[in-house]
């Protein structure tokens, strides 16, 4: 079973984690059997990058030998934090190769931190001892020891140390394919770690998640997570570190069919690996940017990549590697009708793999040579090579089925241990209940002697029964309300476009939606047309339940402007729409003067042109980092006191521009100054972000409106819509 690194390893190892991901979307994308097979290699880059510190260089120079760290331990003069210390960097070394001497050592620094009564160094010493036993598989001793560890260091409130266990068993339960519970522990521990502001354990999660939400096939959320972890890791300037999240990337797109995203990030992640003289990451890369080709039928570039992939694999003796660029080089030369050479590779890899033991290469290997002998009307060697790759395939099969029974006893073992520690801590609150009832019993007894008092206490027991049936009746009714508030949100949502539909108009863009309340008078809209499409951001008269009233009036009427009325030109739109607010609300009797402001874009598929309108809200436009703001009709769609039809504004737009469709919502925002963040400033960071994609521009945007925010109240919904030309 392949493991997941422990939370235990330094910063390092949060890259190392990352590149499992590699292996887990290897092993389990059976459209791409080219993929499936680079397994090998990606596992043996997270074996190996564990050993390289900040500057991506071995750092085993730093540590002191073994020999002087036991004479430490072993020296009674010594204080006890340094000879504990002492002992856990010998458990480190050893953790790394040999798991089975690790748990020896770190036996004894439980009992000597038990001895000694160093509480926090116990809960370490029991924490690192449940991560080696998850390195040899005993999964039921690994949780065990973590929630011993867990207990501890939450009765001592050491959240750190509580999200270490917590992402230790998020590993332990994704081992066992157990990917809700993953999720579940991976969140809590994300939260502590932004509690205690480590970003390095906030993007340990976000690797983490990315990989679980791949294997449950979310390729969209993956992707967010993984960009999320790219926005930190970056920070640190690793380029070891930065190459492995652009890798993971890189192959997120691939899955999404964006060929061409992912070749971008998997060539930049080349780069920082062949600056970095990384030659595992140089390799994977060129493994990847032949399968981006492949997929993309230009089978000539595939096979420049798998070969100097080959190269490099050579050049450190990785005979593994070697064996796929050969299976990989077969197919490319039976895809260019070069059958002679794909024969030649093909017999090179059946030859390596066999010699390696690896049966899954082996056997694809068999498959791509009958392919070239029936290309090549040798009917006999063909079906001898597929019944080679059958037979193989039957054996994978039977060793695949046995090793999925000893995942689910691991899984049963793990269960059992859970419902055994519920167990023990219910019996204990059992105790204290009996502790609890006994006082009671011995105030009744006093009571029933103090007649006065007896009488005040029934005076104000029923007076409590009172209240609390108050209170009751009370929380029945919030709860009420807010339940059918919630169930309006879900209403609410189902007007809005969902953010893969924008994606495949808009590729390269991101939606900040915030609303104040469960329920918002900012919404979204997109309208698409074989020629064009319509997107506009619309704030609405008020926030929470009044203005998602008013939002659905609003976005019926744009709906019904362009399907039953067709209009198309902007201006003649947002006239329309007014129309038929107004009509919509003086069906009332009472004078409504509620409406929106709004700015509705509308952009060709042909070409660079775009049409604009706006009510009360402008346009941002940045090209060449100027910002050009386009100003809005100042008018409402609503009651108006002099109405003017609205304008419609022509654009002609180039690539690399942005643009920005916003409600004021977030230049409206109070932070702790005590005053509003205002337009000025919201388009200096907005110019202060243009070297980052849309998708790190979104990250920094919510966090620069959380960090202003600070302790204070959301002013208004959030709306901003980005979109890069």
């Amino acid at each position: 079973m392949a493991k997941n690194f422990p939370v235990i390893l330094p910063w390092h190892s949060i890259p190392a984690f990352s590149l499992f991901f590699l292996s887990k979307i290897g092993r389990f994308d059976l459209l791409n059997l080219r993929m499936k097979y680079f397994l090998a290699f990606s596992l043996l880059l997270c074996l190996l990058l564990p050993v390289f510190g900040q500057t991506g260089k071995s750092d085993s120079r730093k540590s002191p030998k073994l020999d002087s760290l036991w004479a430490v331990y072993k020296d009674a003069t010594r204080a006890d934090t340094l000879r504990i210390e002492a002992i856990e960097k010998i458990a480190f070394k050893y953790l790394k190769n040999n798991a089975d001497s690790a748990i020896l050592i770190l036996k004894q620094e439980v009992d000597f931190a038990k001895e000694k009564k160093l509480r926090l160094k116990y809960a370490g010493a029991l924490k690192i001892l449940g991560v080696a036993y998850s390195k040899i598989s005993k999964t039921a001793q690994a949780f065990e020891n973590l929630q011993q560890a867990l207990t501890i260091y939450e009765k001592e409130k050491d959240k750190l140390g509580m999200a270490d266990c917590d992402i230790n068993f998020a590993n332990i339960y994704s081992d066992l394919s157990d990917y809700p519970k993953s999720l579940q522990f991976n969140l809590k521990a994300m939260a502590l770690y932004q509690q205690v502001n480590n970003n390095q354990g906030v993007a340990k999660c976000d690797n983490s998640m990315g990989v679980l939400y791949n294997s449950m096939g979310d390729h969209v959320k993956a992707l967010d997570y993984f960009q999320k972890a790219l926005v930190i890791i970056t920070e640190y300037k690793n380029n070891v570190q930065i190459g492995i999240c652009l890798t993971n990337i890189g192959n997120e797109y691939r899955r999404l069919l964006k060929y061409t995203l992912a070749k971008e990030y998997h060539t930049r992640a080349l780069k920082m690996f062949e600056e970095s003289s990384f030659l595992q990451g140089v390799s994977a890369n060129y493994i990847n940017l032949g399968n981006d080709y492949y997929d993309q039928n230009d089978f000539q570039k595939a096979m420049d990549f798998q070969f100097k992939a080959l190269q490099s694999f050579r050049k450190m003796g990785n005979k593994l590697g070697m064996g796929n660029c050969f299976m990989n080089i077969s197919e490319d030369y039976g895809k260019l009708n070069n059958l002679k050479l794909s024969i030649r590779y093909g017999d090179s890899a059946i030859a390596i793999n066999k010699a390696i033991g690896d049966l899954s290469q082996e056997s694809e290997s068999y498959k791509y040579l009958a392919q070239a002998y029936a290309k090549s009307d040798k009917y006999k060697e063909a079906y001898e090579n597929y019944m080679q790759f059958s037979s193989l395939k039957d054996s994978i099969f039977n060793t695949d089925k046995t090793k999925q029974l000893s995942d689910l006893k691991t899984q049963y073992e793990v269960d059992k241990k859970e419902t055994e520690l519920k167990a023990k801590s219910e019996a204990d609150h059992a105790r204290q209940r009996a502790i609890i009832y006994a006082g009671a019993a011995v105030l009744l007894i006093v009571i029933f002697f103090s007649i006065f008092l007896y009488r005040r206490f029934k005076i104000t027991q029923q007076q409590k029964v009172i209240i609390e049936q108050k209170s009751i009746l009370v929380e029945e009714k919030q709860k009420e309300i807010v339940d059918s508030i919630n169930y309006a949100r879900r209403l609410q949502q189902a007007i809005l476009p969902s953010f893969s539909e924008i994606q495949n108009h808009f590729p390269d863009s991101f939606i900040l939606y915030h609303p104040k309340d469960i329920v918002a008078g900012d919404f979204y809209w997109m309208y698409v047309t074989s020629d064009s499409v319509f997107i506009a951001a619309a704030d609405c008269t008020g926030h929470g339940v009044p203005g998602a009233l008013v939002s659905v009036v609003c976005s019926n009427a744009l709906n019904r402007t362009v399907n039953e009325f067709g209009l198309r030109d902007t201006g003649r739109i947002l006239d329309k729409v007014t129309e038929l607010v107004l009509e919509t609300f003086e069906k009332s009797g009472d004078e409504i003067k509620d409406g929106m402001d709004i700015s509705l874009l509308c952009l060709s598929k042909k070409d660079n042109k775009a049409q604009w309108s706006g009510a009360n809200t402008p346009l941002w436009i940045i090209k060449r980092n100027e910002l050009t703001e386009i100003k809005a009709d100042k008018q409402p769609i609503g009651k108006s006191e002099e109405r003017k039809p609205f304008s419609t504004i022509d654009l002609s737009l180039t690539s690399g521009d942005t643009i920005y469709l916003i409600t004021d919502g977030y230049s409206d925002q109070f932070g702790h100054t005590n005053k509003k963040l205002m337009k000025k400033k919201f388009k200096e960071i907005l110019l202060s972000i243009q070297d980052k994609s849309m998708s790190q521009q979104k990250y920094f945007l919510d966090q620069q409106h959380n960090n202003w925010k600070g302790k204070m109240e959301q002013t208004d919904d959030v709306t901003v819509i980005g979109i890069k030309i």
